[in-house]
């Protein structure tokens, strides 16, 4: 007696052991890339920016410097939201602000591509100075000569309206740190460009940028007062104190005026304090990852309770993997390793689910070669498909879905292959081999109408299971041929399956109880053997597919096949190969196997 094969669930436990290894690690890297800016401090912290020892004079303390123009301050005496002050939450899309609105149009349109990308990051882009009237900036610089005592200490720190590109609406300053970050490292590709080392908030338009890079960053002699910025309850950090000139010439200018010495060299601008952007850009894409490989890993746990999305999920689970390079191209275009090293996830979990599927299992030789077809109860062309069948080189051939009025074409057409043959209801099975004990199995089968007062004979028209034994030359087999109920998916009820699943219940109890122990069940199931609904069977027989095919072995709809639902599975016997034959005028393919004992 030979050694029964594995069943189908335990074919697949198998295949999944190397899961357990594979995803710990995948998921411990993932922790760590999606962890990595969690580690290091944000340069939102930094609450100021250093200043240069090398200046001629120490920049006063902040105790010192002029007060802050934020909203609720009391030193903007008349000057309102019309001459460029910058209301809490502004962001670069206000605009019904001044401050916003008055932007140049170039200036303000890349502003707002770059923070609509900057969203896909968690980064939004608050605007903490814009556009400035001529009379906010003579206020601003008016304060600072109060506070310094003279116009040429004042030009240290706050620019003339004529040289402010503020007032010009060239310049904006931006907030938070998280943004600053995010424009100092991406802002090229629109044309940003953040133009003093010591000022990381401020950014101005430079056209050519995308194709040239941003120019070198100077350094301004100190940081400035706080010319138009906000505190930390605005907008989430303590932003430093900033200067506000024209451009680099002003800035020699000024110093030239006050006698400071020379502008340090010009130098790179500094990297964020924070993770790289490769780790923090794609966290969207990442994400979804992680979400469609634990929906890989843990499909197995989805209720069933609301619509049946456990087995609805289960019935196109390889299809899932679709995803995978569509992620691989978001994670690309977003140049995120986060979401790279995330991929690994349902990379590794469809490998492991689907991998083996996709070799050639099968071996030569063989004893005995079963088929089964669902042939359409309007398949516009029984003969040709009864020949077809005839032809496919079968020993047993099982069909479902028989109607009555092609009935007698089958038989007629298959009587020379076959000598033997037995129809009960709308299953049949055709045979070389003497058949025995037959009889209807109970599948939960639908009568009509007031199906269960109905004479037996009555209800037999609409059986759709059916048992066998066929002698074969290596002795008996029992045959098991089924046509489970069908299944619909309703927007509001899910997936629809309840007689289905009664049906495969039943068919598993007989398979259960049946005391031969070589058997071969042929049949339309109506599912896949992903579906939990069949747990019953395929915790007792092999799939002759996935233990012998090479594929997937999709069999319907025949014109585009993206499902198997028609089913070889075998118990006592092995399975040597697997296929799916050319399509007929049915809208299911026949599937095939050569089994051998």
């Amino acid at each position: 007696m030979t050694r029964p094969p594995p069943s189908a669930r335990t074919s697949t436990l198998r295949f999944r052991q190397p899961l357990v290894v594979g995803l710990v690690a995948v998921l411990a890297a993932i922790v760590v890339a999606l962890g990595h800016p969690l580690l290091k401090p944000s340069s939102d912290s930094a609450a100021t920016p250093a200043t240069d020892s090398s200046t001629l004079l120490p920049a006063p303390s902040l105790s010192d410097r002029p007060r802050s123009h934020a909203p609720h301050s009391e030193s903007r005496g008349a000057l309102d939201e019309a001459d460029g002050v910058v209301p809490d939450g502004v962001t670069v899309l206000d605009d019904e602000v001044p401050a916003v609105a008055n932007l140049d149009a170039e200036l303000l349109d890349a502003l707002r591509r770059a923070a609509q990308d900057a969203t896909d990051d968690g980064v939004t882009f608050t605007v903490n100075s814009g556009w400035r009237s001529a009379a906010y900036q003579e206020e601003l610089l008016r304060k600072a000569v109060a506070q310094y005592g003279s116009e040429a200490e004042a030009a240290r720190w706050v620019a003339t309206a004529t040289t402010s590109p503020h007032v010009s609406g060239d310049a904006v300053d931006i907030g938070p740190g998280t943004a600053t970050d995010w424009l100092s490292e991406h802002g090229s590709a629109y044309g940003l460009c953040r133009i003093y080392r010591n000022e990381p908030w401020h950014f101005e338009l430079r056209t050519d940028a995308a194709d040239r890079g941003c120019p070198r960053t100077v350094r301004r002699p100190h940081s400035g007062p706080e010319d138009a910025t906000v505190t930390g309850s605005e907008r989430g950090q303590t932003m430093a104190t900033q200067m506000d000139t024209g451009n680099t010439a002003g800035v020699a200018e000024t110093v030239a005026t006050s006698g400071a010495t020379e502008l340090s060299e010009p130098s790179e601008p500094s990297r964020p304090s924070g993770p790289s952007g490769i780790w923090r850009r794609g966290r969207v894409v990442a994400t979804a990852a992680l979400l469609l490989g634990l929906l890989l890993l843990l499909h197995e746990s989805i209720p069933n309770r609301i619509g049946n999305l456990g087995s609805l999920v289960e019935t196109f689970l390889p299809w899932c993997g679709l995803f995978v390079p569509l992620l691989l191209a978001g994670a690309l275009l977003r140049r995120s390793a986060t979401a790279v090293i995330a991929l690994l996830l349902p990379v590794v979990a469809w490998l492991t689910l689907f991998g083996p599927l996709l070799t050639d299992k099968s071996h030569p030789g063989g004893d005995l070669t079963v088929a089964s077809h669902n042939v359409g109860a309007d398949n516009p062309d029984p003969v040709g498909t009864a020949r077809a069948l005839a032809g496919s080189g079968a020993d047993v051939l099982a069909l479902e879905e028989l109607a009555a009025e092609a009935r007698g074409t089958y038989e007629k057409e298959l009587a020379q292959a076959y000598p033997h043959h037995t129809v009960q209801g709308t299953v049949g099975l055709w045979s070389r081999f003497p058949l025995s004990d037959t009889r209807p199995v109970d599948v939960a089968m639908d009568a009509g109408p007031l199906g269960d007062a109905k004479p037996a004979e009555v209800k037999m028209a609409y059986n759709r299971g059916m048992r066998t034994t066929v002698a074969t030359d290596h002795g008996p087999l029992a045959v098991y041929v089924a046509h489970l109920g069908s299944v619909r998916v309703n927007p509001r009820a899910g997936l629809a399956s309840g007689r289905r699943d009664g049906g495969a219940q039943s068919l598993g109890q007989a398979v259960a109880a049946e005391k031969n122990e070589r058997v071969v069940l042929l049949g339309d199931l109506n599912g896949t053997l992903d579906d939990r609904a069949y747990e019953g069977l395929t915790s007792r027989m092999a799939s002759a597919q996935e233990t012998a095919g090479a594929g997937f072995g999709f069999s319907w709809p025949a014109t585009f096949p993206v499902v198997r639902i028609d089913q070889i599975l075998v118990r006592g016997v092995e399975s040597e190969s697997a296929w799916v034959l050319p399509a007929t005028g049915s809208d299911h393919l026949p599937v095939a196997a050569r089994i051998s004992w």
